[in-house]
């Protein structure tokens, strides 16, 4: 008897999804566009992390990243407009005395942004958080990609 119940919407099943498919007929295959897939070795990483911004100072927090890794992001802060500067840069670690090259990505004075990267080079991108308030605050930073934490030095 449960048999001949499975059957029937198993063959219904089969049926709908048949109806699912798409036009038969010939493709055109799009040319792959620059900067459109990047392969990486890199494990895939997800983070939280609360970044305490001490009122008056300013602080960065930094991501390693090859060129082309990629990574989606939001952060958000409770703080009053107009107190709080926020630059989402990158910039390549410098060899000796030789110049780097940096870039920057957003700016802006908000209390929250969200957004995704690809890194156009490799090196260290992030953030840069000026807490120019007279309140401690923190910003509460959701990442996921291809990342590793960049341990502060001299850069």
């Amino acid at each position: 008897m449960r048999l001949a119940f499975t059957i029937p919407l198993f063959v219904t099943m089969v049926a709908v999804a048949a109806g699912c498919r798409t036009a038969s007929g010939p493709w055109i295959e799009a040319p792959l566009d620059e900067g459109t897939f990047f392969a990486t070795t890199g494990e895939l990483h997800e983070g939280d992390y609360q970044i305490l911004v001490p009122a008056g100072e300013a602080l960065e927090f930094m991501l390693e990243m090859d060129a082309g890794e990629t990574i989606t992001y939001r952060w958000t802060t409770q703080v009053e407009p107009g107190q709080f500067t926020a630059e989402f840069h990158g910039h390549t670690i410098r060899q000796g005395e030789e110049p780097g090259t940096v870039m920057i990505y957003d700016s802006h004075q908000a209390d929250r942004e969200q957004g995704s990267l690809a890194a156009p080079f490799d090196g260290i991108h992030g953030w840069y958080f000026n807490n120019e308030g007279e309140q401690d605050i923190v910003v509460d930073l959701r990442v996921v990609g291809f990342y590793r934490l960049h341990e502060a030095e001299d850069d």
